[in-house]
């Protein structure tokens, strides 16, 4: 579904009802919103969706330690030299 919108005097967005509807959006709902040079892509999120996000990188950095011998000492070395 495409639609034309108008960004508003204070830079907001209102999304169409019918796209509203079509999401199941409501307020407080959590979107994503991502940007290239002439592209903007809405996402709509869930807490599963972030949980599993979380889960998938959390998994990925933990490999990646492994394979580079990262241990807990040289993260806990880390975060105290980042809060100097």
């Amino acid at each position: 579904m495409e639609q034309i919108i108008k960004i508003g005097k204070a830079g907001g967005i209102n999304l169409p009802q019918e796209i509203l509807a079509t999401l199941d959006l409501r307020g407080e709902d959590r979107l994503m919103m991502t940007s290239s040079s002439d592209t903007i892509v809405i996402k709509k999120i869930t807490a599963g969706a972030l949980g599993e996000r979380f889960r998938t990188l959390a998994e990925r950095v933990s490999r990646q330690f492994e394979e580079k011998g990262v241990t807990e000492a040289d993260v806990a070395e880390a975060v105290v030299w980042s809060r100097k």
